[in-house]
């Protein structure tokens, strides 16, 4: 079933904040987003330490946010901010922090890290050392405190000190956690994943109506490349046992960021479809009859079936639709039959939508041929678009198949109502 792709075009009010993972390509990210900021816009501190000193009132000068603040950061304002934000393999990010905090000069709090030597797994073993890495990424989403909190935090540290003082996981049951983090993050407007770095930024374009990214340079990256698949057994098991929240949270992201961007791409495939020249040759017509027999000029339709030549399945989508060049200066009649359907809870569902738009059916008793006759006007409200294709869509809750409902049966097909008798007829 399609997901719904966001859109949102910034408005002069609106603040963007981009909440910054550590080692999940965000610098990169960082510097793309203020291209499309003034310099005045922009806060250019990244880490709540070098930010505390602002009031709130100096704070709202800003449109334009980028850093290591967690969610937090929403606290500042009377109007949440427009929120993206960027996800990585949790093992890949693990290993990536580890190897970046080593390479760094020795500072609080893992000064230990360099004195003892520690390896991988003795820094996630580590108590207090850990809890700067691992489930970070569900930690930044959940943590929430207000920021007359924040700034006594941080009011008396240096720039150096980064140990969490109030560990937020640890006042959290990891279930609540964990399902905090999956709607904020599904609430966002837009995430990436760092490992569909481009992809990423193509969804991020298409949210705010942006030009397309053709290049980019990758900024801040380890100067020796480490690879999750060079872990030893050991330090995998290690990794899990002490990021399981983050492992899920980033295989929950990585399903809805698949589908998003499937959705992206057929979205942009079909207003291509739409838009194309041959289409406006094609004389508008007000009164045509589809045979169920021809190809159907659509998608989301069942192959035509020759024992019964006379309808057509829609399947195996939810939605299925007829793009029809339709005269749009009088209204129309659109007339069709339901022969059968799968189940009572997908007639139930039907829909009949126009150009996206939702029109009103009505029923006719004694349907020639059996089954529920229904019809719907068209206006020429309905009828105009941008496209010089009018768009019939019709919508069911779900398409199951007839083995599904029959063990014996061998039709695998995923179907949802059949169809007949599509007519067009001027009013």
């Amino acid at each position: 079933m399609p997901v719904e792709l966001k859109r949102h075009f910034l408005a002069p009010h609106d603040r963007l904040y981009f909440l910054h993972i550590p080692k999940a390509a965000g610098t990169t990210v960082t510097f793309w987003l203020r291209s499309h900021f003034s310099t005045d816009e922009t806060w250019l501190e990244r880490m709540w330490v070098d930010s505390v000193h602002l009031s709130r009132e100096e704070f709202s000068k800003y449109r334009l946010f980028t850093g290591h603040f967690s969610y937090s950061l929403c606290n500042l304002f009377d109007k949440p901010p427009v929120i993206l934000t960027i996800l990585r393999e949790p093992f890949a990010r693990t290993l990536s922090f580890y190897e970046f905090v080593r390479r760094r000069k020795p500072q609080y709090p893992y000064k230990r890290l360099h004195d003892e030597k520690l390896s991988l797994v003795d820094f996630l073993r580590d108590p207090e050392l850990r809890k700067t890495v691992c489930n970070d990424m569900v930690g930044m989403l959940v943590e929430d405190y207000p920021y007359e909190k924040i700034q006594r935090v941080y009011a008396k540290r240096s720039v150096d000190d980064t140990t969490p003082s109030d560990y937020v996981l640890d006042n959290i049951p990891p279930d609540e956690a964990l399902d905090i983090a999956r709607q904020r993050l599904t609430d966002f407007a837009a995430f990436g994943l760092s490992e569909r770095f481009h992809d990423s930024l193509n969804l991020f374009t298409y949210t705010f109506g942006w030009s397309p990214v053709y290049e980019t340079q990758n900024l801040n990256v380890g100067s020796v490349e480490n690879h999750p698949q060079d872990l030893t057994p050991l330090e995998r098991e290690v990794i899990e046992e002490t990021n399981q929240l983050d492992i899920a949270l980033y295989a929950y992201a990585r399903t809805l960021f698949e589908q998003r961007y499937a959705e992206l791409v057929c979205q942009l495939l079909d207003d291509d479809y739409r838009r194309l020249p041959v289409h406006r040759n094609q004389t508008q017509r007000d009164q045509l009859a589809l045979s169920m027999r021809d190809a159907l000029p659509g998608t989301g339709w069942q192959a035509f079936d020759p024992f019964h030549p006379t309808m057509r399945w829609t399947g195996p989508e939810t939605i299925s639709t007829l793009d029809l060049s339709l005269t749009r200066d009088h209204p129309l009649q659109l007339s069709f039959r339901i022969v059968t359907v799968m189940a009572q809870d997908i007639l139930d569902s039907f829909q009949v939508r126009v150009n996206g738009r939702m029109v009103s059916l009505m029923s006719h008793s004694n349907a020639t041929g059996g089954g529920i006759a229904l019809s719907a006007v068209l206006t020429p409200e309905l009828l105009a678009s941008e496209t010089p294709l009018t768009r019939i869509s019709f919508h069911v809750s779900r398409t199951i198949s007839p083995r599904d409902v029959e063990p014996q049966n061998v039709d695998e097909r995923a179907l949802g109502v059949a169809i007949a008798d599509v007519r067009i007829d001027p009013l």
